[in-house]
């Protein structure tokens, strides 16, 4: 629940950010593959030394910590560079015991929206149908949730709640 909370927060707050579809995240993911496999060690170390099921950093925080979290954090503030990213959700919503989510863009308003990032390890997959999945196949009035599959665990996750 704190998961779809921060989504809709995300919403809120990045409406106005590009939105690349499918093909550019997949392109992008491919090009940066190291470093989302880095990324998906670090983040993971840190939700084991945290103990938590649910953590949302924001990029550039990092001296806020603790030092012996600090360091992590600056690591994870290098990586997210690397990738062009502002932020970083880490979290447990069932089997895995550490997902992830890098959100990439997202829109709302009086409470509907999109949005669109990548997932590692996420707890529930959904086919990923180009035929209907791909932008200009959507039905912006249905209900829409896929997980495309990248390589190491990842994925493309898209959500369009009406």
């Amino acid at each position: 629940m704190k998961f779809v909370a921060v989504l809709m927060l995300s919403l809120l707050l990045s409406g106005c950010s590009k939105r690349l579809d499918t093909a550019e995240l997949t392109q992008h993911f491919v090009t940066h593959q190291s470093t989302f496999k880095e990324l998906a060690d670090i983040s993971c170390k840190v939700k084991s030394i945290l103990n938590t099921k649910f953590y949302h950093y924001k990029i550039d925080t990092a001296l806020k910590y603790p030092e012996h979290l600090a360091k992590e954090f600056l690591k994870i503030n290098a990586l997210l560079k690397k990738i062009d990213a502002k932020g970083i959700v880490i979290h447990q919503d069932g089997e895995p015991e550490c997902s992830l989510y890098i959100p990439q863009w997202s829109f709302g308003f009086a409470g509907d929206g999109s949005d669109m990032g990548y997932s590692y390890q996420p707890a529930e997959l959904n086919e990923y149908n180009p035929a209907i999945h791909l932008k200009e196949n959507r039905n912006f009035r249905e209900k829409i949730h896929f997980t495309k599959p990248l390589a190491d665990n990842w994925y493309i996750e898209y959500r369009n709640i009406p």
